[in-house]
């Protein structure tokens, strides 16, 4: 099951999901410019297993916090450990 996040009007993450016993949270931009305000807050209160930002961005893996170009979702499932 997919779930939906917000803070009221000022921060939400498009999909929150769990697999087994970790709760994933994503966020998810059509460009390249990404803020990840909302990601850092709901992880700062939330502490999820894995964050992930959806953009058109190169693939990469800092901090606990995976970029994955869009093309790539569909990989999304290998990537994570």
């Amino acid at each position: 099951m997919l779930y939906y996040w917000s803070s009221g009007n000022k921060s939400e993450i498009d999909f929150i999901f769990q697999i087994q016993a970790d709760i994933i949270s994503v966020e998810v931009k059509s460009e390249t410019r990404i803020s990840g305000k909302s990601l850092s807050a709901y992880s700062n209160k939330y502490y999820p297993s894995y964050r992930i930002h959806i953009s058109m961005n190169n693939l990469k893996e800092t901090d606990g916090l995976v970029s994955c170009p869009i093309p790539l979702t569909d990989w999304l499932s290998k990537m994570l450990p």
